[in-house]
């Protein structure tokens, strides 16, 4: 295999990855819409410090099993419980 085709054949295998990326984003973000309207009806607050802790804690742990910074991990959740928070209003 030529060097070229190696490298699209990787390159098309990156963009199947970054689909199943945004679909699995796109319902995280559908779920943190439900849980919205679950705090709105319970009168809880959106931000529940102690809730992200854990999921920060938990990614954090799963990242490191697979080699992924913790940096990395921590600074794309941050970003996505962020846009939840905004959903949830």
């Amino acid at each position: 295999m030529k060097a070229k085709e190696e490298i699209e054949i990787l390159r098309e295998r990156i963009d199947m990855i970054d689909i199943e990326i945004v679909d699995k984003l796109a319902e995280r973000m559908r779920i943190s819409e439900k849980i919205g309207r679950y705090k709105k009806e319970h009168n809880m607050a959106i931000h529940q410090e102690d809730r992200f802790a854990k999921v920060i804690e938990n990614i954090t742990k799963e990242a490191k099993k697979k080699k992924i910074s913790a940096e990395f991990i921590c600074a794309i959740y941050k970003i996505i419980h962020s846009e939840s928070k905004k959903n949830q209003l």
